[in-house]
């Protein structure tokens, strides 16, 4: 038993409050969602529309506005190649201290991927360079030990030279999640 002294009271449990939100939105920074068509709506867009802002339709182009904002967003674009196809297919791709063939071969590849993308077709690139399924978890490791270096195709050689791209990228993320903070009105959220 709790003794109170004159005076004091216990305190009340805060009450419940429910809140709505997404915890898991990729913007136009993942590579996924960049080659799946979504080239314009980067994180000021995806917190903009889920604030209840109009905002325009990153697939048709159509303006769409939420009836009921939301409480939270979290932009969880992914860690991989945070914002490098999006930056290669607007700069192209990073070409400093690369060799002559590697810069031929990454030219090419930006020419692919900018055309597979403008076709509406880039999520074909990754298709290739996904591993094979494999029965047993000794089998991928065999496959990685037998070929460490991973994949050689010029896409593979682009992305190997994005350099500090991905710094940039989550550095901008951050800032604008900042820049749409509002406390206890909405919340911005990052992950991964």
């Amino acid at each position: 038993l709790l003794a109170l002294s004159s005076g004091s009271s216990l305190a009340q449990p805060p009450e419940k409050q429910l809140l709505w939100g997404d915890t898991h939105l990729h913007s136009s920074y993942s590579f996924d969602a960049f080659l799946n068509d979504n080239l314009r709506a980067d994180p000021a867009v995806a917190y903009r529309f889920a604030m209840g802002q109009p905002v325009e339709h990153p697939y048709h182009g159509a303006r769409v506005q939420l009836e009921r904002p939301l409480d939270f967003l979290a932009v969880s674009d992914h860690a991989e190649f945070m914002g490098v196809i999006r930056s290669i297919y607007h700069n192209g791709a990073p070409l400093d201290d690369l060799g002559f063939l590697d810069k031929l071969r990454a030219r090419i590849a930006t020419a692919v991927l900018r055309d597979r993308i403008d076709r509406r077709v880039g999520s074909e690139l990754f298709g290739p360079s996904l591993p094979e399924p494999y029965d047993r978890a000794t089998e991928a490791v065999e496959a990685l030990v037998a070929n460490p270096e991973g994949d050689d195709t010029p896409l593979a050689a682009m992305l190997s030279a994005s350099g500090n791209v991905e710094v940039d990228t989550w550095n901008t993320i951050t800032e604008i999640a900042d820049q749409y903070y509002r406390p206890g009105d909405f919340t911005t959220l990052l992950g991964w």
